[in-house]
C-alpha cells in the first residue's frame, strides 16, 4: 500500500486493510510513504499495489515506467479515495482509472 498521506483516516485505512489480510489469510499488506519503493525489484514481491489516498504527481518518470510495467505484466492496482487526483495529467493512469476527478478531495 502506497500514501503520501498521514491522516487519521488513512491509518485507519491501512489497519483495516492490513487486518482483512489477516483475517482472511490470503494476503499480508505492507505500507510505504516512499515513492522509491515503486521500483522493478521491490514491486517483484507483490501482486497489488494500493494508492490510499495519495493525490497530485508523487512519481517520477522510472517510478512511472516501473508502476506502467507491473500493471502491464499482470500486476493489480487499486486506487482508494483521493487516488484519482494522483498524477493528473499522466494518461495511463488516467486509463487505469477509467475517470478523473474535477474537484478535491478533502482527507480527513
Amino acid at each position: 500500500m502506497f500514501s503520501t498521506d498521514t491522516s487519521p483516516a488513512t491509518e485507519a485505512g491501512f489497519e483495516t486493510i492490513r487486518r482483512m489480510g489477516a483475517t482472511t489469510r490470503k494476503f499480508d499488506a505492507k505500507i510505504s510513504r516512499d515513492p522509491k519503493d515503486i521500483d522493478p525489484l521491490r514491486l517483484q514481491r507483490f501482486g497489488v499495489i494500493v494508492f490510499l489516498n495519495t493525490s497530485a504527481a508523487v512519481l517520477n518518470a522510472d517510478q512511472k515506467a516501473t508502476f506502467e510495467s507491473f500493471f502491464r505484466n499482470g500486476g493489480g492496482f487499486v486506487g482508494i479515495h483521493s487516488a484519482i487526483q494522483t498524477q493528473p495529467d499522466w494518461q495511463f493512469l488516467t486509463d487505469v482509472l477509467g475517470t478523473r476527478s474535477t474537484g478535491v478531495s478533502p482527507v480527513s
